[in-house]
């Protein structure tokens, strides 16, 4: 429930609206762990004037990802990984209320992902079609053990050097199916838990 929870889509979002954009990037980010590509140098100045429809202020999200699109393609090579994500998210508004028009105009929350992963590529109906698909992916779970590691350790979880690790624990709590408070316990058994090494001087 957490792609549809209120705080989670509140808080990935502007003050007066919402943001596909930031949605996106939370799914992207911190329940992938993909890093977000880094804009080309002078993005911005060439994407000036692209990305909204000047004529249409009550354009959809959708519609402005659509004008993007068009008339920005230089952007799609990085923003057209994360935002379909955050446009399956539309029907939350930006504090989260459901809603099912924007401007009186039909949500459309199709989500058209790729790069995403094994197995997670496709077409779905919303991003909570997805995150059902997430439940059982391997990069979500190793996600999930790296990102509770790092809450758990106080400190980034180093991917690499804790490759073995992070693989044994997305495993137990595969089996023991899913269960958030195995992977808790789970943590605290580690020898990262309780060790760390000295910083180089």
């Amino acid at each position: 429930g957490i792609l549809s929870h209120a705080g989670v889509l509140s808080a990935s979002g502007h003050p007066d609206g919402t943001s596909p954009t930031l949605r996106g990037l939370f799914i992207y980010q911190r329940l992938l762990c993909h890093e977000k590509p880094e804009p080309p140098p002078g993005a911005a100045d060439q994407a000036a004037g692209k990305l909204f429809d000047p004529g249409s202020p009550k354009n959809t999200q959708r519609q402005h990802f659509e004008f993007a699109q068009k008339n920005a393609p230089e952007c799609m090579a990085c923003h057209g990984l994360f935002m379909p994500l955050g446009l399956g998210l539309e029907q939350f508004d930006g504090i989260g209320r459901h809603r099912t028009t924007e401007f009186d105009k039909p949500i459309d929350t199709t989500v058209v992902a790729t790069d995403l992963g094994e197995g997670l590529d496709g077409t779905y109906k919303s991003t909570l079609e997805l995150g059902a698909k997430l439940m059982d992916s391997r990069q979500a779970q190793q996600c999930l053990v790296m990102q509770t590691g790092t809450f758990a350790f106080g400190r980034l979880v180093d991917h690499e050097a804790q490759a073995c690790e992070i693989e044994r624990l997305a495993d137990k709590m595969a089996k023991s199916g899913g269960k958030f408070q195995d992977l808790l316990v789970e943590l605290t058994q580690q020898d990262s838990f309780y060790n760390r090494r000295r910083a180089a001087e």
